[in-house]
């Protein structure tokens, strides 16, 4: 059985969550944010996909966000997510 990353475990969460939101066709990145106090990983996933479908990027990752904490792998993966404003 291979070694699964808390990092792929995270992009399952999202994968999942973006599918609920219907954006399944995108494949979602992580990154480390700039700053320590904004937390361990972010992804711009959700700006790409609002350019891509002509949505609002922060009304479509608040839908992913909450898609996200109902995730059955959630509390064993991740303690919160948060939708950053613009330039975080």
């Amino acid at each position: 059985m291979p070694l699964v990353t808390i990092a792929e475990d995270i992009l399952a969460i999202l994968r999942h969550a973006l599918e609920a939101a219907g954006v399944g066709d995108i494949e979602p990145t992580l990154a480390a944010p700039s700053a320590p106090e904004h937390g361990d990983v972010a992804s711009a996933v959700c700006l790409a996909a609002g350019k891509k479908l002509g949505q609002n990027p922060k009304e479509l990752a608040e839908t992913v966000a909450d898609a996200m904490r109902t995730d059955a792998g959630f509390g064993a993966t991740l303690s919160s997510v948060d939708v950053a404003g613009p330039g975080f």
